[in-house]
């Protein structure tokens, strides 16, 4: 697509971030919730996790999910969680 069919440079910038993220969850290997999820609380900490995040297939907090991120990167292996 080119910037010319969006109204300015910025709303170009939005559908680039957009698509970006869209294949970067289609790449992502789907985990399944545990079990005992309850739908509405991290599997882990317990804290509640917001709709928007909940609509995206997530058990875990964006703080929780991000320590597992972070140690599949450097140990290459599931944190425990």
């Amino acid at each position: 697509m080119t910037s010319e069919k969006f109204a300015d440079p910025s709303d170009y910038a939005s559908h680039l971030e957009a698509e970006a993220l869209q294949e970067a969850l289609s790449k992502r290997k789907a985990e399944r919730p545990p079990g005992d999820f309850d739908g509405e609380t991290c599997t882990v900490c317990y804290t509640l996790i917001p709709e928007g995040r909940l609509a995206t297939g997530a058990f875990r907090c964006i703080e929780c999910q991000t320590k597992v991120e972070n140690d599949r990167r450097l140990h290459g292996r599931h944190a425990g969680y």
